[in-house]
């Protein structure tokens, strides 16, 4: 009989421990009972702890790789507008590039047209536009440059910080100035070479108030002539008081179809001016050209007065408000004026190389202006033009360029031969320029 608390003998008297298994003590069989469990290769490679360690660098190892080329990749070539984005910099000029942009594609293509004047006043025409506006399809960056006719200057840059600012000059159309710019006041234009024009109102004051002088009061108007003219220096009389234009323009050439006379007011920028009762007094020292005997002949609504170093030369008036050199030559058509009295003065001399000063007196006691100063040379024949206009030079104090001459067609192309008298460069004040 075995005790319970007995451990039975194995072979060769090993002992053989017991298992109570439903209350019954059983020897546990088999050899050596220290053996272990026969393991699977993915236990005998390190399975679990070491493989888990594996995959989870090598996804570390992947991440810093895709990073790292990521990192290294050279960015993008920028696109580069040349739109400037004002004084402020930074991204204002993308934005306004793109704004631009959307507009040019809105934009309907242009449709040529040939532009002229109908109106009696005006004698020009313009050019065909189509070939100086830029196509609507481009990109509004390469439109304004190909705009660019006519002389001009401006443009701007400021990407990036700061304040944005810069210039540029071109003969590109735009802010500025153009080379070789044609004025088309028949007044005259601020600067440049010829007699220097200055305007006297004298309905008003030098406060701009009222005088008391109306339109059409030709007693008072004829004695504001005869004091000006008297005068050695050829100015306006103290006896009237006036207003005189802070705006002088320098003219080479007298010719006016017949205009309204507020059209004096406006091109010296005296607007207020209103109609009647002004001058426009042209001054200057020119040099002659030429040897020889002449006389001017003009027509003038209503005063036209010229004279050479102080003296009366030609009073080409309508009503003569001189009373001198004034031989009636009948009468003459003119864009605007029809029936406009044609009159020559005295003869004079001159000799190539002298200096003489030359005035100029013109104006209007209301209503409709025109005036004109030609040249005739003693012993020459001259015929007559359209409306009876007299085929004979045009003074002028300086050549003029072809585009010039055509802002007079109703003037023979004979009317504007060298210039008999050639103009000093005048001395204007940067305020009278820049006005």
């Amino acid at each position: 009989m075995i005790k319970p608390h007995d451990n039975p003998t194995g072979p060769a008297g090993a002992r053989v421990p017991l298992t109570n298994v439903a209350g019954d003590m059983h020897p546990v069989t088999g050899g050596n009972a220290g053996s272990r469990t026969k393991k699977g290769l993915w236990q005998r490679l390190g399975g679990s702890a070491f493989s888990i360690s594996v995959l989870v660098h090598a996804v570390f190892i992947l991440l810093a790789i895709f990073f790292f080329i990521r990192w290294v990749e050279p960015p993008p070539e920028e696109r580069v507008d040349f739109v400037p984005g004002g004084g402020g910099g930074g991204n204002n000029g993308s934005e306004v590039t793109h704004k631009i942009q959307q507009k040019a594609r809105q934009m309907p293509s242009a449709v040529s047209k040939r532009i002229a004047s109908t109106s009696l006043t005006a004698a020009f025409t313009l050019p065909d536009s189509s070939s100086d506006l830029p196509d609507a399809t481009m990109p509004m960056e390469m439109g304004a440059s190909a705009a660019g006719k006519g002389g001009g200057a401006g443009g701007g840059s400021g990407t990036g910080i700061g304040t944005g600012t810069g210039s540029g000059v071109g003969p590109g159309s735009g802010p500025g100035v153009g080379k070789g710019f044609i004025d088309t006041n028949p007044f005259g234009s601020k600067g440049g070479v010829g007699l220097v024009g200055t305007f006297y109102d004298f309905k008003r004051d030098k406060k701009g108030d009222s005088t008391g002088v109306r339109a059409l009061d030709r007693p008072t108007y004829t004695k504001i002539v005869n004091d000006f003219t008297n005068s050695s220096r050829w100015g306006p009389s103290s006896k009237f008081k006036h207003y005189t234009s802070p705006t002088q323009l320098t003219a080479k050439v007298f010719a006016f179809k017949g205009i309204p006379d507020t059209s004096a007011g406006q091109a010296f920028q005296c607007p207020d001016t209103g109609a009647g009762m002004w001058l426009a007094h042209y001054s200057g020292t020119v040099k002659a050209t030429e040897t020889g005997t002449y006389r001017f002949v003009g027509w003038g609504d209503n005063c036209l007065v010229v004279g050479i170093d102080g003296k009366v030369v030609l009073d080409a008036s309508d009503v003569v408000y001189t009373g001198k050199a004034n031989e009636p030559l009948g009468s003459i058509n003119l864009p605007g004026k029809p029936g406009a009295a044609l009159a020559c003065g005295k003869w004079f001399q001159l000799r190539q190389g002298s200096s003489l000063k030359v005035d100029i007196i013109m104006g209007d006691e209301g209503g409709i202006f025109s005036a004109g100063v030609m040249i005739e040379k003693k012993d020459s024949t001259y015929g007559r033009g359209p409306g009876g206009v007299p085929v004979l030079p045009v003074l002028t104090v300086a050549d003029l360029e072809e585009k010039e001459k055509a802002l007079y067609p109703f003037l023979s192309a004979e009317s504007f031969p060298r210039s008999l008298f050639v103009a000093e460069t005048p001395r204007l004040g940067a305020g009278d320029i820049f006005k």
